[in-house]
């Protein structure tokens, strides 16, 4: 279950109809979509955490004996870090963005990535603390599993490998997690590309539901 702002919903079935012209439209949650995949991908996988890190928050869902039993979320994700160096480094966003993206490929000078890795750890530390309090409340439906997927941006995939394994606490097993980025390369045998195009992990799992979705099998 979600929601969603019924404007929301308007402008984006107005932005298909000028492409695609259907009367039968569903709308669901991205945690359900990636679920799917991994058990697709990954049979034999039957507890895991997934973690989604996309531009405004980030989905923390556990996975128990092959159930999704429920999912955080949490309203920290990469605009977070851009913001903060926004507010830190008195700058607009649109160059509080480049320069974090340029902290990300390690393509900023000595000076100025200084002052932008300190506030990024500061940051990294806000997010640990959502995250361990997300992962607090998921314990209350069952134990934490070792295995950890998670999605995000190309860019943002070391970073958030960072993010994820360097959380120290007791209740996470943190020290047995074994993490995995779901990235467009894990599913090549799942799923075909033209060539020259933009292999954007998020729409390999939703392709991927989709499929299964438009299956004869679950008419």
């Amino acid at each position: 279950m979600s929601v969603s702002s019924e404007r929301v919903v308007q402008n984006i079935k107005h932005k298909i109809a000028q492409f695609f012209h259907t009367t039968s439209l569903s709308f669901g949650v991205f945690p359900l979509a990636a679920f799917s995949a991994v058990r697709d991908i990954f049979p034999e996988e039957q507890n895991f955490l997934f973690v989604d890190i996309t531009g405004e928050a980030t989905d923390v869902s556990l996975v128990s004996h092959d159930l999704l039993l429920g999912t955080i979320s949490f309203p920290y994700g990469k605009n977070f870090f851009i913001r903060e160096l926004s507010s830190a480094l008195h700058t607009v966003h649109e160059e509080a963005a480049t320069l974090f993206k340029m902290f990300l490929t390690g393509t900023l000078d000595g000076l100025k990535h200084k002052k932008v890795e300190e506030v990024v750890m500061r940051t990294e530390e806000e997010w640990r603390g959502r995250f361990e309090k997300s992962l607090q409340a998921l314990l209350t439906l069952g134990a934490l599993p070792d295995k950890v997927f998670f999605t995000a941006d190309t860019d943002m995939a070391p970073f958030s490998l960072g993010l994820i394994g360097g959380l120290k606490s007791e209740i996470t097993r943190v020290n047995a997690f074994e993490i995995q980025h779901l990235d467009q390369f894990i599913a090549t045998n799942f799923v075909t590309f033209e060539s020259e195009v933009l292999r954007d992990p998020f729409l390999v799992i939703e392709a991927l539901l989709a499929t299964k979705a438009l299956s004869p099998h679950n008419k």
